[in-house]
């Protein structure tokens, strides 16, 4: 691990943040152009000088030995957590490092890991990691290695402390969540944390999400989440009358505020459930992964238009190092 030290620095983790989280910290937010812009936007830093600081730290990591067994990434994430690649706990600059540590796991490689065999590596091996450290920082009881909960980064406190904005913290909260939601196998975790931050909203301005009134139909819905994605590419943002009041085309122009907003967002990671209740997994990366589609999944696929299959010839290079236990290392 002493070979990653110069490589996964705080200057790439501040410059994750900054790519991803492009936002004042201490005024209020327009969420509606972040909701836009999720998909579509331009990111906060040129994507060329992230990926020169982003590139080089993944194929370093993932070229450790025996990697990819389960025991070796969690012994990965719990040296990526702790000192010299982040502060103590007690520094100022923890929470910040803390989310531009996962945020390189998590969005570096749907960012770069884009060519050939290397989409494999998305969710076959950097989410493995992120998401262990992700439990490590932000859920886990001290007993069982985790932090105090005065001290983890995703805390309300740790952030109001260095002057963010309550805009700025639940932006921190929906990025911190996307570990969880982007794993398979985290879902009851994803909808805690997404709970957990939908109620701090709501205490904290006086509102209920409107959305609750349909989770069970949220919850149920197997194509709510292509669609959702769609609209959202298509710059079709939906308003639903909620606390403060209105709703409808002449507010389509009017800023979003941080309640309405973040239970839009929530709702983006509330539509991502009924897949992994029905199939038990994702069906769209079956071929970044080398995994046959079951029947069902390959009804579902079809009645879809977001996700589209891998080249035939990349499924079956894949799926071949599947079989032989074995991975094509990152492009250079």
């Amino acid at each position: 691990m002493d070979d990653l030290e110069p490589l996964l620095t705080p200057e790439l983790f501040r410059l994750t943040v900054a790519s991803h989280l492009n936002q004042s910290r201490d005024t209020p937010i327009d969420f509606r152009k972040f909701i836009a812009d999720i998909f579509t936007g331009e990111p906060g830093i040129d994507p060329a000088v992230l990926r020169a600081k982003t590139w080089p730290a993944l194929c370093a990591l993932s070229q450790i030995p025996n990697c990819h067994d389960p025991t070796s990434i969690a012994i990965i994430a719990e040296a990526l957590s702790s000192p010299p690649f982040l502060p103590a706990p007690e520094d100022p600059e923890f929470p910040k490092l803390s989310l531009g540590l996962l945020l390189f796991l998590d969005q570096g490689p749907r960012s770069f890991c884009t060519q050939g065999a290397d989409v494999r590596y998305t969710d076959g091996f950097f989410a493995d990691i992120a998401l262990h450290v992700a439990r490590r920082l932000l859920l886990l009881p001290e007993s069982s290695g985790g932090l105090p909960t005065t001290q983890r980064p995703g805390e309300w406190p740790r952030w109001q402390g260095q002057g963010v904005s309550a805009d700025f913290f639940v932006l921190v909260r929906f990025m911190l969540g996307a570990v969880f939601v982007h794993h398979e196998h985290a879902r009851d975790e994803a909808r805690a944390f997404t709970e957990e931050t939908r109620v701090w909203v709501e205490q904290r301005f006086g509102v209920t999400d409107p959305h609750r009134e349909e989770m069970d139909k949220t919850f149920s819905d197997v194509v709510a989440f292509p669609q959702m994605v769609q609209a959202m590419i298509a710059g079709e943002l939906p308003v639903k009358a909620s606390a403060r009041g209105g709703g409808g085309e002449e507010e389509e122009q009017q800023p979003m505020g941080v309640a309405e907003g973040f239970f839009f967002l929530a709702l983006l990671y509330d539509v991502h459930y009924p897949l992994v209740d029905k199939f038990g997994r994702y069906p769209y990366r079956n071929g970044a992964l080398g995994r046959l589609h079951t029947p069902e999944e390959e009804k579902w696929l079809a009645e879809q238009t977001l996700f589209k299959e891998l080249p035939d010839d990349l499924r079956v290079k894949i799926r071949e190092d599947v079989e032989a236990g074995r991975w094509t290392p990152l492009s250079v």
